[in-house]
């Protein structure tokens, strides 16, 4: 089975690693620095490596693995997230990428929205969504693997024999 990497987590290494070495206005830094917080982005990372991992956890769980061992899987993947992608590593990086996309004004009305009702319930459910997001991608890519394996395997296998 091909290892699954969560799509939040990927996007966020991709997108981290190719700004351009720009500076970013020390006000935008600053507003970024402030919205992770308010926006409890450590936490919300780390609900969503949960998240990402629950739909990849049903997968093993249809290979025969066993509750306690999925759960003991799905633990050390955790870890392993956490290990090399630790928060306090991806915070810079993800303080550039918001503050050389956002301006100082959005980074700062981004930070209110996420004080009100409304933006505290998006924080919320955001890894819930992502999660069940992910989980109805891939229940319909599973029922339509055989069409998929259709299309593609004459275009791999003209790209063996050249």
């Amino acid at each position: 089975m091909k290892k699954l990497i969560p799509l939040t987590f990927a996007a966020i290494v991709i997108l981290a690693g190719s700004l351009k070495a720009q500076d970013a206005d020390a006000g935008a830094v600053a507003a970024a620095k402030t919205l992770l917080k308010v926006s409890e982005m450590e936490t919300t990372i780390e609900k969503q490596y949960e998240s990402a991992l629950d739909s990849q956890m049903g997968q093993f769980r249809k290979m025969g693995l066993n509750d306690a061992s999925v759960q003991e899987l799905k633990d050390e993947m955790i870890e392993f997230f956490k290990e090399v992608m630790p928060y306090s590593e991806l915070e810079p990086e993800l303080i550039k990428l918001y503050s050389t996309h956002f301006t100082e004004s959005e980074l700062k009305d981004l930070t209110d929205f996420y004080q009100t009702p409304t933006g505290k319930k998006a924080l919320k459910l955001t890894p819930v969504l992502l999660g069940e997001g992910m989980k109805m991608g891939q229940k319909r890519v599973q029922d339509n693997m055989g069409k998929l394996q259709q299309r593609i395997m004459p275009i791999i296998q003209r790209g063996m024999t050249q």
